[in-house]
C-alpha cells in the first residue's frame, strides 16, 4: 500500500513545557520515556511502534487529564493496526539536497532498554537531552576533521577502476545482508553527483569542499521512516556521506580481495602501482578513516552497524580469524549493534527495504558473533536470551526493492513460518538459517564452556531434534550429496547449498563431541559427521575452479570447518594403529579412506597462499597432519603391552617429544590448534 498519512491538530495548538520542550504523549510521559513527536508527525515512533496510535495524546494539564488535542482517529483504528502486514511501496521521486537536512541531529546516545537511567527518568532526561545541540565543536576539530577526509578522498581510484572493482565484488563477495544492487548504486551516484570533484588532478580546494559537504550530511540523520526510493535518497548523490563512502571502500576492497596477484591491475604500468596485499590494505585503511569520521560526528544508524561489519570480515581476510585485532573490532561492532537496539528490533512494523535490512543486519551480527566466539572458544558477546529480533521475510532482494505487487505475491507465497515454499536460495533464505543455527550454537557453546551443572544429554537429544525441524524447512540442505553438488549448474547455488550443508552438520558434529565426551556415547556417529566434513571440505577444494574468486574465503573455511573433523580422525586412526585389538568393530575407521582424506588436506593447506590471513595456521595444521601420518606409517615409539610397563623414557625424550607421554592422542580433539605447548614441536 502507498504510505500512509493521516490529519492531526495544527503544531500552535500544542503548548511547550517550561523548559521550551515538547511535551510528551500520555503513554510516553506514563512510561517516563522521552517522547519524539513533533509538530510534523501524526503519531510518536513509540506508539507507532506498539501499534496503538489512538492512544498517542496530549494532555494540557496531565494530573487533572485536560486534553490540549483530541484524541486522533479513536473511531477508526490506525491502517497499520488492520493490517499486520503493511507495505510501502518505493517511488522513484528524486530527493532533494534538504530531504536529510531538515535538521542536524544531537549526538545520538542509541538505544536504552527498560532498565535504564531513562526509564526511571522522564523531565530530567529529557532536559539533559535537548540541551545537546548547542554544544559547540572545536574548530581546530573540524579542521582536522576535514583534512582527514581529503585525505581519504585522494586514495579513491578512478572511475574506471573503481566500476571495475564495484562489479568484480557484486560477482564474487557472497554478501546477503545488504543488496549489492544499492552499493552499486550508490557507487554511481557519488561519480555522477561529484565526478567534476574526483578527476584526475584533484585539486585540495576542491576535495575540501567536498570533504565539507560529507561532514554536513553525516550530522544529518537518515531517512528511515520513507519508502526505499526516499531511504536510498538520504544517503546517496547530494545527500552522500562518510558511511556511504565507506560502503563503497568496502566494495572495492572485497573487488581486489576476489583478484589474483598477477591481475593486470597490479602491473607496474597500471595506475595502481602496488601489488594486490598493498592495495587492499589501502583500500582497509580508508575504510577506516571513514568509519573514525563518522564517529567522530557521533553517527548511529545502520550504514555505520554494516560498515563496521564489512570492515570485520576485512580484518579476518587479511590478518586471520584468530588475530586481537578481529576480536576488537568484533566486540565494537557488538557494541554498536546492541546501542542501536539492533538485538531486539526497533524498526518499523511495516515490511520496507530498510526494515527488512535492519533484520538482516542484526542477523549478520548475531551470526558473526557465534562464528568468531566457535573458532576461539571465547564466550559470545550477544546471548540468545536477549535476542529478539524478529526474522527477515524469506522473499527475493529483487522483489523488496521492487515493492508493491510483486512484494506482496512472494509474501502470499511463504508458508506459515515465513520460508518460501520454492525451494529457491534468496539472500533471506541464508539469514534465516543462519540465525536458526546461530541460536542453537549459543547454546552449544554454553555447554561446551559454561557451567559443568548444565549439561545432560535430554539438552543434547533435545538440540538434535531442534535442528533437524529448523532445517526441514529448507529441505534441499538436508539432501545434499557430493554427486547432487557437481550437477548444479550454477556455481553460486553450489556454494550456498554446500555451506549450508556444512553449517547443518557442522551443529551435529558439535553436538556428537558433547554426548561422546560427557554424555558416554559411542563415537560412531561422530566419527560418521566427522568424515562427512572433511569429505565436503576437501571436495570444495576440488572443485576450486568454480569458485576462483572466492578462494580469499578459503583458508578460513578450512580452518573453521575441516580442522575440528580432522583433530578426531587423527585421534581415531592413531589409536586403533597403535591398539588395534582394543577396537570395536563398529567404530573403526577405513584407514584407505581417512589417509587419502588427510593427505588431500594437507595438499589443501599447503595450497593457501601466503596472502591469505590465516596462512600461517594453515601451514602449521599442515605440518600438524604429516607428524600424524608419519606416526600411522613409520612410528618411531614402542609402546608395550598393557600388561607391561610405560615406555622407555629415553624414547619419549627423543624427536617425537611432543606426543604425550602417556602417549594418549585425545588431545587433538579439544586443543586450540593455532597455538599451546603442543605445537612446539611445528616452529
Amino acid at each position: 500500500m502507498a504510505s500512509i498519512t493521516s490529519n492531526s491538530t495544527p503544531a500552535a495548538s500544542i503548548p511547550r513545557r517550561r523548559n521550551g520542550l515538547n511535551p510528551a504523549c500520555e503513554p510516553c510521559r506514563k512510561s517516563k520515556v522521552r517522547c519524539d513527536n513533533t509538530p510534523t508527525t501524526v503519531v510518536c515512533s513509540r506508539c507507532r511502534k506498539r501499534q496503538t496510535p489512538s492512544q498517542c495524546i496530549f494532555l494540557e494539564a496531565p494530573m487533572t487529564g485536560q486534553s490540549s488535542r483530541a484524541p486522533r482517529n479513536r473511531s477508526h483504528p490506525h491502517p497499520e493496526v488492520l493490517n499486520p502486514i503493511a507495505i510501502i511501496t518505493p517511488t522513484t521521486t528524486r530527493s532533494p539536497r534538504n530531504l536529510a537536512r531538515q535538521s542536524l541531529k544531537a549526538p545520538n546516545s542509541g538505544f536504552f532498554g527498560s532498565t535504564s537511567f531513562s526509564a526511571a527518568l522522564n523531565q530530567a532526561t529529557n532536559g539533559l537531552l535537548g540541551t545537546q545541540d548547542d554544544i559547540d565543536e572545536d574548530p581546530q576539530v573540524v579542521s582536522a576533521r576535514l583534512l582527514l577526509g581529503v585525505k581519504v578522498l585522494k586514495l579513491l581510484p578512478s572511475r574506471i577502476v573503481g566500476t571495475m572493482l564495484v562489479e568484480n565484488y557484486a560477482t564474487n563477495f557472497g554478501e546477503v545482508g545488504f543488496p549489492k544492487a544499492i552499493v552499486k548504486e550508490t557507487f554511481n551516484s557519488f561519480w555522477s553527483t561529484y565526478g567534476s570533484h574526483l578527476n584526475e588532478s584533484r585539486s585540495n580546494r576542491q576535495l575540501e569542499r567536498l570533504s565539507q559537504e560529507l561532514n554536513t550530511n553525516t550530522r544529518c540523520s537518515i531517512n528511515q521512516d520513507g519508502n526505499s526510493s526516499q531511504w536510498k535518497a538520504s544517503f546517496t548523490g547530494l545527500n552522500t556521506r562518510w558511511e556511504s563512502v565507506g560502503i563503497i571502500f568496502c566494495a572495492f576492497a572485497f573487488g581486489v580481495a576476489a583478484l589474483s596477484e598477477r591481475d593486470p591491475l597490479f602491473n607496474p604500468e597500471s595506475g595502481v602501482k602496488s601489488t594486490r596485499k598493498e592495495y587492499l590494505s589501502t583500500m582497509k585503511k580508508c575504510v577506516e578513516l571513514c568509519i573514525q569520521l563518522c564517529q567522530q560526528m557521533q553517527s548511529l544508524n545502520t550504514l555505520l552497524c554494516n560498515l563496521l561489519y564489512k570492515n570485520l570480515l576485512l580484518e579476518t581476510v587479511i590478518h586471520g580469524d584468530s588475530s586481537i585485532s578481529v576480536w576488537r573490532l568484533h566486540h565494537d561492532l557488538t557494541a554498536v549493534a546492541t546501542a542501536m537496539g539492533l538485538h531486539c528490533y526497533q524498526g518499523t512494523p511495516e515490511i520496507t527495504m530498510q526494515s527488512e535490512m535492519t533484520k538482516r543486519l542484526s542477523a549478520s551480527c548475531f551470526c558473526s558473533d557465534k562464528e568468531i566466539s566457535m573458532f576461539t572458544g571465547r564466550p559470545p558477546a550477544m546471548s540468545r536470551r536477549y535476542y529478539s529480533c524478529p526474522l527477515p521475510y524469506d522473499v527475493s532482494d529483487e522483489a523488496l526493492m521492487a515493492g508493491g505487487g510483486t512484494l506482496v505475491h512472494e509474501l502470499d507465497r511463504l508458508d506459515v513460518h515465513g520460508w518460501n515454499q520454492d525451494g529457491l536460495m534468496h539472500n533471506s533464505t541464508i539469514c534465516r538459517m543462519m540465525v536458526h543455527g546461530a541460536v542453537i550454537q549459543d547454546e552449544i557453546m554454553e555447554l561446551f564452556i559454561g557451567s559443568q551443572n548444565e549439561f545432560s544429554m535430554e539438552r543434547i537429544n533435545a538440540l538434535r531434534v531442534k535442528i533437524v525441524e529448523v532445517y526441514s524447512h529448507v529441505p534441499s540442505i538436508l539432501e545434499v550429496t557430493k554427486e547432487s553438488l557437481m550437477a548444479q549448474e550454477s556455481d553460486c547455488l553450489m556454494w550456498r547449498l554446500l555451506f549450508g550443508r556444512l553449517d547443518y552438520i557442522r551443529i551435529h558434529f558439535l553436538l556428537e563431541r558433547l554426548a561422546t565426551e560427557r554424555g558416554g556415547e559411542s563415537k560412531k556417529n561422530l566419527l560418521e559427521v566427522a568424515k562427512e566434513i572433511v569429505d565436503l571440505v576437501v571436495f570444495l577444494w576440488l572443485q576450486r575452479d568454480r569458485s576462483i574468486n572466492r578462494h580469499y574465503d578459503y583458508d578460513y573455511i578450512i580452518m573453521c570447518y575441516g580442522m575440528p573433523s580432522t583433530g578426531i580422525l587423527c585421534t581415531q586412526l592413531l589409536k586403533q594403529t597403535q591398539y588395534p585389538e582394543q577396537f570395536d568393530p563398529s567404530v573403526k575407521l577405513s584407514r584407505s579412506e581417512v589417509v587419502q582424506n588427510l593427505s588431500l588436506m594437507v595438499g589443501f593447506l599447503e595450497w593457501i597462499r601466503p596472502s591469505a590471513g590465516n596462512y600461517r595456521l594453515c601451514q602449521r595444521m599442515a605440518k600438524a597432519i604429516k607428524k600424524v601420518l608419519d606416526q600411522v606409517f613409520e612410528p618411531t615409539i614402542e609402546i608395550e603391552s598393557v600388561t607391561g610397563g610405560e615406555a622407555d623414557s629415553d624414547i619419549m625424550q627423543a624427536d617425537e617429544s611432543w606426543i604425550d607421554e602417556l602417549n594418549d592422542w585425545d588431545w587433538l580433539n579439544s586443543i586450540d590448534w593455532s597455538r599451546g605447548q603442543h605445537m612446539d614441536f611445528l616452529q
